[in-house]
């Protein structure tokens, strides 16, 4: 079932140990007072319930391509972020099309506000300064940084800045130009995105633990929770995505609101959350959102304003299927559960090849739904990083990954003797600045007019953003 109104969740502390959380980033308690009542009033905590992506990174700057996609140095700046194709003016510097050269591989891209790092594109070198955006990926050097000029550390030296796959030393194929395929979760297995809901307390506590783990995270904020954290502001430039849980974390119909009155609509309550999030922890665009309770009338005006959605129902996510891309199914963490359990729902996801979503609340001590050790959470988190061929990263980077190699499997190149052109339009809200990786039997691959160059991990990188491909 979508709906979740019917359950009772338990009580998890009591009012008097909730009145003890009083600083401004705890306000873990329910606005009646009550141990998290749910709207019929009975005990319990309000459920995170369903949630999305949203896209803490800012745009362009969570985009993975740090310099400019596939140009020649070009130079172009813009907030928070590198490897847009847009145009100077507009998020994701680091040469654009619209100014400074179109694809620079080497363009050198500056962000503001914290947002994305600047980088040198396919050159690989390390980023000369700024931050990595809010809820970005590395840049193309794979370089993150703290800070405006932090220290800086080298990663992937992909034009996208994806996490490279353990497979190397692949030769360029020199077959017949054709059958072009994407590949699956970039190059790996599989993949997890491991999401946060409520904006708790005992997040915000144990944040440092979940960021040494040294995996992007999802965590969905509802704005009247913990809403001026300075936690939110450092996770985003740490490179985590912060989605949109809401405004007051209500129903569909407007009852049973965990934090504050209800705004009068879904809408208002998806757009103050957004418009929080970005004014309050400089964050440029949200790409995702998460219903709570994973109540389906979020799912049309989620469909308007993102990307993705999360929602709460079980299950796992497979290359090219039929999921909804606004409801996204999940593995909700149960109370108490073990680093144990969530190994196993990763490594099943990695047998079959898909997509696990997790879903975990509070760490206990603030009243959050289905406490559970924040040590077990960082075991299965740093299993999943170290499994060698499951890409672990946030919803918005594997989330645009999965939707981009929907769209593209519809795609029939138009033909010109040997030639093949593929051209698209990305879907709505879909962030810039992302890339596909594919491989063919042989040909040489290009878009506009730019070769792309061969990885020897086994492909070549496709910037989304150009909507053209051609191979000859």
């Amino acid at each position: 079932m979508r709906r979740l109104r019917q359950l009772s969740f338990p009580i998890f502390i009591t009012a008097t140990l909730i009145a003890a959380c009083s600083s401004s980033d705890d306000n873990s308690g329910e606005p009646s007072g009550s141990a998290g009542s749910t709207p019929s009033g009975s005990a319990g905590t309000s459920h995170g319930g369903g949630s999305g992506t949203a896209g803490g990174s800012a745009r362009g700057g969570s985009s993975f391509g740090g310099g400019a996609p596939l140009g020649t140095a070009g130079q172009g700046s813009s907030s928070a972020g590198a490897g847009n194709i847009a145009g100077s003016s507009n998020p994701g510097g680091g040469g654009s099309f619209g100014s400074g050269g179109s694809f620079g591989s080497a363009g050198t891209g500056a962000s503001t506000g914290g947002g994305g790092a600047s980088s040198t594109g396919a050159s690989g070198s390390t980023s000369t300064g700024g931050s990595t955006s809010s809820g970005g990926s590395t840049g193309a050097s794979g370089s993150t940084s703290t800070g405006g000029g932090g220290t800086t550390t080298t990663g992937p030296s992909e034009p996208s800045g994806m996490p490279l796959p353990p497979t190397n030393n692949v030769a360029k194929p020199s077959g017949t130009a054709g059958n072009l395929k994407v590949l699956d979760w970039a190059g790996f297995d599989s993949a997890v995105s491991f999401t946060f809901d409520d904006a708790l307390t005992s997040q915000i506590q144990n944040y440092s633990a979940l960021n040494a783990t040294g995996v992007k995270l999802t965590f969905y904020l509802v704005s009247n929770n913990n809403g001026t954290s300075t936690t939110w502001s450092q996770a985003a430039k740490d490179g985590h995505e912060l989605g949109n849980h809401t405004a007051h974390h209500c129903h569909d119909d407007g009852t049973g609101c965990g934090w504050g009155t209800y705004a009068g609509s879904l809408a208002s309550e998806l757009d103050q959350c957004t418009t929080h999030i970005e004014q309050q922890f400089g964050v440029s665009d949200v790409y995702t959102a998460a219903a709570p309770y994973g109540d389906a009338g979020y799912d049309t005006p989620d469909s308007t304003r993102f990307l993705l959605n999360r929602g709460v129902n079980g299950g796992s996510v497979a290359p090219n299927d039929n999921s909804n891309p606004f409801q996204l199914p999940c593995h909700t963490a149960a109370m108490g559960e073990t680093a144990a359990t969530f190994n196993a729902a990763t490594d099943a996801a990695h047998s079959a090849k898909k997509w696990q979503i997790f879903l975990v609340h509070s760490f206990g001590g603030d009243g959050g739904y289905n406490p559970v050790a924040i040590g077990d959470v960082t075991a299965a988190i740093t299993h999943a990083k170290s499994a060698g061929n499951i890409w672990a990263d946030n919803m918005v980077h594997v989330g645009a990954y999965w939707r981009a190699e929907k769209l593209f499997s519809t795609l029939t190149p138009t033909k010109s003797g040997t030639t093949q052109t593929w051209t698209w339009t990305l879907p709505a809200h879909f962030p810039p600045g992302r890339y596909l990786r594919v491989k063919v039997d042989g040909g040489t691959l290009s878009q506009k007019g730019t070769t792309l160059a061969w990885s020897s991990h086994g492909y070549y990188e496709v910037a989304l953003d150009a909507g053209t491909l051609t191979l000859q």
